[in-house]
C-alpha cells in the first residue's frame, strides 16, 4: 500500500509530521522534496515555547485557572465514621460501582 503523507521539512533537517502516520511496525519510506515554496507560517522548533510559559500566558489571559483546594476544615475520620463507611463499602466493590451508587443517592 502507497500512501502520501505531508511533512514540513525544517532548516535544520529534522521532519515534522502534519498528520499522524498510522503505521504499525517499521516500514520502508521514501521522502520527496517539492521544489514550491509553501506559504506557510511555521515557527521553527527551537522556538518553540516551553509548555510552562505557555500554561502561563493562558493564566495571565484568564483561559484557563487552577483552582486551589481548601483543606484548613478538613479532619481525620473518627473510629465510628470509619466503622461506618466500612460497613457501606463492602471489600472488594468496584470503584464505579461505588461512585454510581453515591450518585444514585443525591438524585
Amino acid at each position: 500500500m502507497h500512501r502520501t503523507i505531508d511533512v514540513l521539512v525544517h532548516d535544520d533537517g529534522t521532519l515534522e509530521l502534519l498528520e499522524p502516520l498510522g503505521v504499525r511496525g517499521a516500514r520502508r519510506a521514501i521522502l520527496t522534496i517539492l521544489n514550491d515554496d509553501l506559504d506557510i507560517q511555521v515557527r521553527p522548533q527551537s522556538q518553540a515555547p516551553a509548555i510552562d510559559q505557555l500554561l502561563a500566558e493562558l493564566r495571565v489571559e484568564g483561559l484557563i485557572g487552577v483552582q486551589e483546594d481548601d483543606l484548613s476544615g478538613l479532619q481525620p475520620l473518627t473510629p465510628a465514621e470509619r466503622e461506618m463507611l466500612r460497613q457501606r463499602i463492602p471489600i472488594g466493590t468496584p470503584l464505579s460501582q461505588i461512585i454510581v451508587e453515591d450518585r444514585e443517592e443525591r438524585f
